[in-house]
Protein backbone atom coordinates (compact mmCIF):
# COMPACT_ATOMS: atom_id res chain seq x y z
CA UNK A 1 0.00 0.00 0.00
CA UNK A 2 2.82 2.49 0.34
CA UNK A 3 4.53 1.54 -2.76
CA UNK A 4 1.45 2.70 -4.40
CA UNK A 5 0.96 6.05 -2.76
CA UNK A 6 3.91 6.88 -3.00
CA UNK A 7 3.85 6.19 -6.97
CA UNK A 8 0.57 8.08 -7.13
CA UNK A 9 2.43 10.99 -5.58
CA UNK A 10 5.45 10.86 -7.72
CA UNK A 11 2.63 10.48 -10.82
CA UNK A 12 0.79 13.47 -9.26
CA UNK A 13 4.03 15.53 -8.99
CA UNK A 14 4.71 14.34 -12.42
CA UNK A 15 1.70 15.72 -13.92
CA UNK A 16 1.97 19.37 -11.96
CA UNK A 17 5.12 20.19 -13.16
CA UNK A 18 4.48 19.30 -16.70
CA UNK A 19 0.94 18.64 -17.39
CA UNK A 20 0.31 22.19 -18.64
CA UNK A 21 2.94 21.42 -21.53
CA UNK A 22 2.36 17.52 -22.07
CA UNK A 23 -1.57 17.62 -21.93
CA UNK A 24 -2.87 17.88 -25.52
CA UNK A 25 -0.03 14.82 -26.73
CA UNK A 26 -0.68 12.03 -24.19
CA UNK A 27 -2.40 9.45 -25.56
CA UNK A 28 -4.66 8.31 -22.57
CA UNK A 29 -3.87 5.10 -21.20
CA UNK A 30 -6.13 1.52 -20.31
CA UNK A 31 -6.95 2.54 -17.29
CA UNK A 32 -8.81 5.82 -17.94
CA UNK A 33 -12.79 6.08 -16.77
CA UNK A 34 -15.21 4.13 -18.89
CA UNK A 35 -17.29 6.49 -19.30
CA UNK A 36 -14.57 8.95 -20.58
CA UNK A 37 -14.88 7.73 -24.70
CA UNK A 38 -13.52 11.53 -25.31
CA UNK A 39 -11.11 11.85 -22.22
CA UNK A 40 -9.26 15.13 -21.62
CA UNK A 41 -7.17 14.37 -23.45
CA UNK A 42 -9.68 13.83 -25.78
CA UNK A 43 -7.93 10.90 -27.99
CA UNK A 44 -8.39 7.59 -25.30
CA UNK A 45 -11.03 4.86 -26.04
CA UNK A 46 -11.85 2.32 -23.42
CA UNK A 47 -13.13 -0.61 -22.67
CA UNK A 48 -15.02 -1.20 -26.44
CA UNK A 49 -16.19 -4.84 -26.17
CA UNK A 50 -15.26 -8.72 -25.74
CA UNK A 51 -12.19 -8.43 -27.28
CA UNK A 52 -11.36 -4.86 -28.19
CA UNK A 53 -9.79 -3.17 -24.85
CA UNK A 54 -8.65 0.00 -25.45
CA UNK A 55 -6.88 2.61 -27.82
CA UNK A 56 -5.67 6.15 -28.60
CA UNK A 57 -4.03 8.80 -31.19
CA UNK A 58 -1.57 11.30 -30.49
CA UNK A 59 -0.37 14.26 -32.60
CA UNK A 60 2.70 16.67 -32.04
CA UNK A 61 3.96 19.60 -34.09
CA UNK A 62 7.31 18.50 -35.32
CA UNK A 63 9.17 21.25 -36.78
CA UNK A 64 8.34 23.34 -39.84
CA UNK A 65 6.11 21.92 -42.21
CA UNK A 66 5.66 18.26 -39.92
CA UNK A 67 3.85 16.88 -36.88
CA UNK A 68 4.47 13.79 -35.58
CA UNK A 69 1.79 11.17 -34.96
CA UNK A 70 1.61 7.73 -33.32
CA UNK A 71 -1.37 5.13 -31.63
CA UNK A 72 -2.30 2.01 -30.61
CA UNK A 73 -4.70 -0.83 -29.86
CA UNK A 74 -5.26 -3.40 -27.26
CA UNK A 75 -7.16 -6.36 -26.74
CA UNK A 76 -7.80 -8.06 -23.44
CA UNK A 77 -5.92 -11.63 -24.75
CA UNK A 78 -3.95 -12.81 -27.75
CA UNK A 79 -6.54 -11.94 -31.02
CA UNK A 80 -6.04 -13.30 -34.52
CA UNK A 81 -5.98 -9.24 -36.20
CA UNK A 82 -5.07 -6.22 -34.38
CA UNK A 83 -4.85 -3.08 -36.43
CA UNK A 84 -4.40 0.65 -35.77
CA UNK A 85 -5.35 2.84 -38.39
CA UNK A 86 -4.31 7.03 -38.07
CA UNK A 87 -5.78 9.40 -40.48
CA UNK A 88 -4.27 12.98 -40.40
CA UNK A 89 -6.74 15.80 -40.73
CA UNK A 90 -6.08 19.32 -42.23
CA UNK A 91 -8.63 22.14 -41.17
CA UNK A 92 -9.51 23.43 -44.18
CA UNK A 93 -12.41 25.78 -42.84
CA UNK A 94 -13.83 26.51 -39.06
CA UNK A 95 -14.95 23.03 -37.68
CA UNK A 96 -14.36 21.62 -41.44
CA UNK A 97 -11.44 18.98 -42.24
CA UNK A 98 -10.33 17.11 -45.11
CA UNK A 99 -8.09 14.04 -44.53
CA UNK A 100 -3.95 14.56 -45.65
CA UNK A 101 -2.53 11.12 -45.15
CA UNK A 102 -3.59 7.97 -43.47
CA UNK A 103 -1.51 4.44 -42.79
CA UNK A 104 -2.44 0.92 -40.88
CA UNK A 105 -0.15 -1.29 -38.70
CA UNK A 106 -1.29 -4.45 -38.36
CA UNK A 107 -0.33 -7.26 -35.61
CA UNK A 108 -1.44 -10.93 -35.96
CA UNK A 109 -1.49 -13.36 -33.10
CA UNK A 110 -1.07 -10.65 -30.44
CA UNK A 111 -2.63 -8.53 -28.00
CA UNK A 112 -1.30 -5.49 -28.47
CA UNK A 113 0.00 -3.40 -32.04
CA UNK A 114 1.63 0.42 -31.77
CA UNK A 115 1.88 2.86 -34.46
CA UNK A 116 5.58 4.26 -33.70
CA UNK A 117 5.96 7.83 -34.23
CA UNK A 118 5.84 8.69 -37.64
CA UNK A 119 6.68 12.16 -39.12
CA UNK A 120 3.59 13.53 -41.45
CA UNK A 121 4.98 16.44 -44.19
CA UNK A 122 1.64 18.86 -44.01
CA UNK A 123 0.99 22.47 -45.15
CA UNK A 124 2.05 25.11 -42.70
CA UNK A 125 -0.17 28.13 -41.66
CA UNK A 126 -3.63 25.33 -40.85
CA UNK A 127 -4.27 23.23 -38.19
CA UNK A 128 -4.02 19.28 -37.75
CA UNK A 129 -5.54 16.23 -35.55
CA UNK A 130 -5.09 12.98 -36.09
CA UNK A 131 -7.69 10.09 -35.73
CA UNK A 132 -7.50 6.17 -34.83
CA UNK A 133 -9.46 3.61 -36.09
CA UNK A 134 -8.94 1.12 -33.54
CA UNK A 135 -9.93 -2.78 -35.02
CA UNK A 136 -9.49 -6.45 -33.10
CA UNK A 137 -10.44 -9.49 -35.09
CA UNK A 138 -11.21 -12.82 -33.21
CA UNK A 139 -13.14 -15.97 -33.68
CA UNK A 140 -15.30 -14.56 -36.58
CA UNK A 141 -16.05 -11.13 -34.75
CA UNK A 142 -14.74 -8.02 -35.47
CA UNK A 143 -14.78 -4.54 -33.03
CA UNK A 144 -14.08 -1.32 -33.95
CA UNK A 145 -13.67 2.26 -32.41
CA UNK A 146 -12.00 5.14 -32.64
CA UNK A 147 -10.01 8.27 -30.57
CA UNK A 148 -9.19 11.76 -31.85
CA UNK A 149 -6.79 14.17 -30.75
CA UNK A 150 -7.79 17.93 -30.67
CA UNK A 151 -6.23 19.75 -33.59
CA UNK A 152 -2.44 21.70 -33.67
CA UNK A 153 -1.39 24.60 -35.59
CA UNK A 154 1.59 24.18 -37.65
Amino acid sequence: MKKIKCLCIALAVLLFTHGTAMASNIVATCETDVQSIQSSFNNGIQPYGLYLHCGGCSIKPGGSNRVVVNGYTEAYESSSEVTVKLTVYQEIGTGVWKSVWSDTVYGYNTDYTRFRSRTVWVESGHKYKVEGEHTVKNNGRTETTYSETDGVSI
